[in-house]
């Protein structure tokens, strides 16, 4: 993974950085606030709904979160419709972020932060890479 790398959160990416120490919840707000990391509504949301307790940590944070665009919705389409349901079309709480994520991270070359089971299911579409939150924690380590 080069050195520049920008990434997004997926819900469990969001869950896993909400219950995270407090090190590494500094880590993936500093990245936030650079741009490294670029955090969309529709997983931001759906993280809301699903996990209200585990919200609370970083409802209160200012976080400029980004809508789809044209682009994602054309992405998001072609992906599932090729992707042959190598994951559920839905998330969570049933908003197909999933898919939406992947439509994202494909259209604008971002690396999905997510579980492991997660990160096996967006590994088997073409082009998209993932890594689990420890993961992500650990190539921070090594690049900074």
């Amino acid at each position: 993974m080069p050195d520049e790398a920008s990434f997004t959160f997926d819900v469990k990416g969001l869950l896993s950085w909400a219950t995270s120490s407090g090190n590494q919840f500094a880590v993936v707000q500093a990245d936030i606030s650079s741009g490294k990391v670029r955090l969309f509504s529709v997983a931001w949301n759906e993280f809301q709904e699903a996990y209200e307790d585990e919200y609370v940590a970083v409802a209160n944070l200012n976080i400029e979160r980004e809508q789809l665009t044209e682009e994602h919705r054309t992405s998001i389409i072609a992906i599932a419709d090729r992707a042959k349901a190598t994951f559920g079309r839905r998330g969570p709480n049933d908003g197909a972020v999933d898919w939406k994520i992947a439509g994202i991270a494909s259209c604008d070359r971002l690396v999905i932060v997510t579980d492991e089971r997660r990160k096996v299911q967006y590994s088997k579409i073409n082009g998209i890479k993932a890594m689990t939150f420890e993961e992500y924690i650990s190539w921070q380590d090594i690049f900074s």
